[in-house]
């Protein structure tokens, strides 16, 4: 037994239009509430706020959801169309530098992404004998005193000058405290 539509509503040029089935007391059978239904997933609503668009609870979304599944491509497709417009917005808007700048690096990362720079601190030095700052002692309450100045070295490694993209940032720090403490004779 077919069963009988109430109407159809043409949601895109290019597939065939939803149809609404028809049905006793029903919401769906109020049109403006399937259109804009339609329309609030269109512009990205979550269901909870687009069955408050459409003046019905999301009980009356489920239902109408079990009895019409091909609603569910209706949902696919306007979700999908938001995603076509930003990408044809972003490229058609290329000729302006900070949008092709942020596409570039995007899309392609290892030419144009931001360089990376990693910073290490060597906090004190043992072999200068200079003070170790009080946020920085190692297991003890008090820091050290000595008669000179606070000291911290910092060592900057651009990433793209020495390339340590299989070393992670534990492992370059200790590289660069091991060759700190050979310059300074501390063992």
């Amino acid at each position: 037994m077919k069963e009988k539509i109430a109407y159809e509503i043409k949601y895109s040029p290019n597939f065939p239009p939803f149809l609404v089935k028809n049905s006793a007391n029903a919401w769906w059978l109020e049109r403006h509430k399937v259109e804009n239904l339609i329309n609030a997933f269109k512009y990205d609503y979550p269901i909870k706020s687009a069955c408050t668009l459409a003046n019905i609870t999301e009980r009356q979304y489920k239902y109408f959801i079990e009895l019409h599944p091909e609603f569910r491509d209706v949902k696919e497709y306007c979700e999908s169309m938001l995603i076509i417009r930003a990408q044809k917005t972003v490229v058609d808007n290329l000729w302006n530098p900070r949008i092709a700048r942020w596409w570039l690096e995007k899309n392609k990362p290892e030419e144009f992404g931001r360089k990376k720079v990693v910073i290490v601190q060597i906090p004190y030095c043992l072999g200068c004998k200079k003070e170790i700052p009080p946020n920085m002692v190692p297991n003890e309450s008090k820091p050290r005193k000595v008669e000179k100045e606070n000291i911290s070295e910092e060592l900057k490694i651009n990433s793209e000058q020495e390339k340590p993209k299989e070393k992670s940032p534990e492992e370059i720090y200790l590289e660069k405290w091991e060759a700190y403490k050979k310059r300074h004779n501390i063992t």
